[in-house]
């Protein structure tokens, strides 16, 4: 589904992907692992279309993303969860949710009904500005956002930053009911344990490269000094959320 050859991205000057290929298989989960400062934000606002590669290509569903605008990469089905969450502070959460629909046209309503109803907690402030929620609340509208739009593919950075252990695990319940729904993730966490719970493959990338990719079996129990374990414990899994209808 996704292809990523030879990127390469830097700012003033200085490098921070050399070279990265990277595939994303159709339903495929793969998680993104790696030190700060690795390069790992950096691939996933190349794949969004934040910032510009200035070597290689990014091929989704055969076509090249590359050289689109954000907006049409999210038309193309490919919707990022920005590291920092990035909502609409002064906008309320329904108006969010409303942006984040934009692309959905008659079908905008019932993703927003839909997104509200897989966290009630929204629901019950929909009308309230998004900048006042707590941040772990705006975390949780951050998801949301993307969710909307109904993305074939879910590039999640660094969801359980700044949330507590009970509700990250409830995020990657929900991640791991758009798995089985037909979603593809690229999640990058530094919480190793909750990411490799959910994924299929994973690959790890330091200084700018890909160093590793493996069986997640076999990096969980790896044994390297960048890895961090949620202290919601070592089974992200947790049970199962239903996906989203068609």
């Amino acid at each position: 589904m996704l292809a990523v050859s030879g990127l390469e991205v830097g700012y003033a000057g200085r490098s921070a992907l050399n070279g990265v290929d990277l595939e994303v298989g159709d339903a495929e989960t793969v998680a993104v692992l790696g030190p700060n400062g690795a390069g790992k934000t950096t691939l996933a606002r190349a794949i969004t279309g934040v910032v510009r590669p200035r070597a290689g290509s990014i091929i989704f569903d055969g076509a090249r993303l590359d050289q689109l605008s954000p907006k049409a990469i999210v038309r193309a089905g490919v919707v990022g969860v920005p590291q920092g969450r990035r909502i609409f502070a002064g906008l309320t959460v329904l108006d969010n949710l409303r942006v984040g629909a934009s692309t959905r046209g008659r079908r905008a309503a019932a993703d927003v009904d839909w997104a509200l109803g897989l966290f009630p907690g929204l629901r019950d402030q929909a009308y309230r500005p998004a900048g006042a929620l707590p941040a772990g609340e705006q975390q949780v509208l951050a998801l949301a956002r993307a969710l909307v739009s109904r993305p074939k593919l879910l590039v999640v950075d660094e969801i359980s930053a700044g949330v507590s252990p009970a509700l990250a695990v409830q995020l990657f319940d929900v991640l791991r009911g758009l798995s089985l729904a037909g979603t593809g993730l690229l999640i990058i966490d530094q919480f190793v344990n909750l990411a490799l719970g959910l994924a299929d493959r994973a690959i790890v990338i330091e200084n700018g490269r890909v160093s590793l990719s493996s069986e997640p079996a076999r990096l969980a129990s790896a044994d390297v000094s960048w890895q961090s374990t949620h202290p919601g414990g070592g089974d992200a899994s947790a049970k199962r959320t239903k996906g989203a209808p068609e």
